[in-house]
């Protein structure tokens, strides 16, 4: 059986300056962040993280799980619609998902950045309080530890 391979994009958001708190709603308040972007069937899976990991070593990044976003994403980059500020590429390709839970997506990536990356959620009790784990392909662990 052939693994499928999906596409993926990580998109630099950045937001326009806020004309005052009454106006920002409580995803604007994060900032310039980064949004990773995973194609399914149903639209792309996306979390949101303060900055990019390096992808030549391992990597724990606190996450904000967002709503499925539309597909059009994958290759759009400029101003989002009702001033949300821009969007711009810094990286993209494709992915094998090894695990897809709801608490949970683990994914090889293939290309540009090699290795695996997990996205999962955290025991707050926040439905969108998330982490996530890259570990790069060159390095000997069995895994990210998410413990």
């Amino acid at each position: 059986m052939t693994e499928t391979q999906l596409r993926y994009v990580v998109l630099r958001h950045r937001l326009p300056t806020p004309r005052g708190a009454a106006e920002s709603d409580s995803l604007d308040q994060r900032g310039d962040h980064f949004d990773w972007m995973f194609e399914t069937e149903a639209g792309l899976l996306t979390w949101a993280t303060e900055r990019m990991p390096a992808i030549d070593r391992e990597t724990l990044l606190d996450a904000l799980s967002l709503p499925l976003h539309r597909h059009v994403y994958l290759d759009y980059e400029g101003p989002i619609s009702r001033d949300r500020g821009t969007v711009s590429r810094v990286e993209s390709g494709v992915y094998v998902a090894r695990a897809k839970l709801p608490d949970r997506l683990e994914v090889d990536f293939l290309g540009h950045r090699s290795g695996c990356g997990t996205f999962y959620r955290t025991c707050d009790g926040d439905s969108s309080s998330w982490r996530f784990g890259f570990l790069p392909a060159n390095t000997r662990l069995s895994r990210v530890d998410t413990s």
